[in-house]
């Protein structure tokens, strides 16, 4: 999670809840102040009360509780004094499931209780709950709205503690990716989902003493008679990658970790450039030509391209030792989305080049659009980000 500056208030970090306030239909304005108190804390829209369009017409009750997990990363309960329970009060029925559901979705750290303090009303809680601190608002009938405002904010500033004091629920780049989610109309009424496809055929060779398998992320091979292996180059920092793409079909290729150890991140903004060399060994066929996928940091991969939308294809030269080619990752007209694998569905309008996950080499022959058919071999070596 990256950390931002001081705002004067002692805000150290960048907080991205999502938080559904349960209370009943007598408890809604305080679930209302409580959900104004943290919004106004957090300084963006953390809460959502229950009649904001949760619950939808055409979905059971529980359904819609079910998928609560999915949608936020907290739950809050208020409990308030709603039906007589012989000589005490209870909060409603729904509330106290509700909480239960909390508990079970987001876990004991997650999930919060504000209770009312009705004088002259002794509220009952769930025998489950003995032990557990719950935080507390006085709204006898002797004060003025104002005490009960000051009452319930000074509660609600007690969950703002406890959030700030707790991990942030993803790591922010798949919180990013969830709110892309949240904002696409059509995807939000999905539950969300993240996949990656990887192929039918994988082949790594690891005969050779050199490979490494901290130098490959994974390789691909279209399923339908092609096929693809990799292994290190003992003598150089590099990889040596052999191929055979079955005629009219798609181009195999292999994900490379820029870093075998780690991530690479940006010092400052985004990386400009990815440079690496290619090479076409003796024996192979003299024309290999090259399709660039980086993955970025909310794991969608972008394909290189021309202004125009067209796949830019790299030609490695045949007889030319150690060929540069320079990638512009800075100029955010130069990537499309590639849309049958990684994160596609919730992608940002450009690329995210603060971090590289990997970069996919797209091996093969001349063709008329991406790499395309027959053997070849190919070494590629020292990548670098700038």
């Amino acid at each position: 999670m990256k950390k931002s500056a001081e705002n004067g208030k002692g805000v150290k970090k960048k907080h991205t809840w999502r938080m559904f306030i349960a209370s009943s239909k007598e408890g809604i304005e305080y679930a209302k102040a409580i959900q104004l108190v943290i919004n106004r804390k957090f300084k963006r829209k953390v809460c959502e009360v229950w009649n904001e369009g949760a619950f939808k017409n055409g979905k059971a009750y529980l359904e819609t509780l079910e998928h609560l997990a999915s949608d936020f990363d907290c739950g809050l309960a208020v409990f308030t004094a709603d039906r007589p329970a012989g000589n005490q009060w209870a909060p409603s029925y729904n509330v106290v499931l509700e909480y239960g559901l909390f508990l079970g979705a987001f876990g004991r750290n997650r999930t919060f209780v504000l209770r009312e303090d009705a004088k002259g009303k002794v509220l009952e809680i769930p025998t489950d709950l003995a032990g557990i601190t719950l935080g507390e608002f006085s709204t006898s009938e002797e004060m003025g709205d104002s005490e009960r405002s000051e009452a319930v904010k000074r509660a609600s500033m007690e969950v703002v503690k406890l959030l700030r004091d707790q991990p942030p629920p993803n790591a922010e780049p798949l919180e990013r990716i969830k709110n892309n989610w949240r904002d696409h109309e059509t995807l939000s009424r999905e539950q969300f989902k993240l996949f990656s496809f990887y192929g039918l055929r994988d082949r790594q060779d690891d005969a050779s003493p050199g490979w490494n398998e901290r130098n490959v992320y994974y390789l691909w091979a279209d399923p339908l008679g092609s096929s693809i292996q990799a292994r290190v180059m003992p003598n150089a920092k590099g990889l040596e990658v052999e191929f055979q793409n079955r005629r009219a079909r798609f181009p195999g290729n292999v994900a490379i970790r820029v870093s075998k150890l780690c991530v690479p991140v940006a010092r400052s903004g985004s990386f400009r450039n990815l440079r690496f060399r290619a090479y076409i060994p003796p024996g192979s066929p003299p024309n290999v030509w090259l399709g660039i996928r980086v993955v970025d940091a909310l794991t969608t991969h972008w394909m290189y391209c021309s202004e125009e939308g067209k796949d830019n294809r790299l030609t490695v030269s045949p007889g030319v030792r150690g060929q540069l080619f320079t990638i512009p990752l800075h100029d955010s007209n130069s990537w499309k989305p590639f849309t049958a694998d990684g994160n596609y569905c919730y992608h940002n309008a450009i690329p995210d080049f603060s971090q590289i996950l990997a970069v996919v080499i797209e091996v093969g022959t001349e063709t008329s659009w991406r790499p395309g058919d027959d053997p070849g071999k190919v070494q590629l070596k020292d990548f670098r980000l700038e």
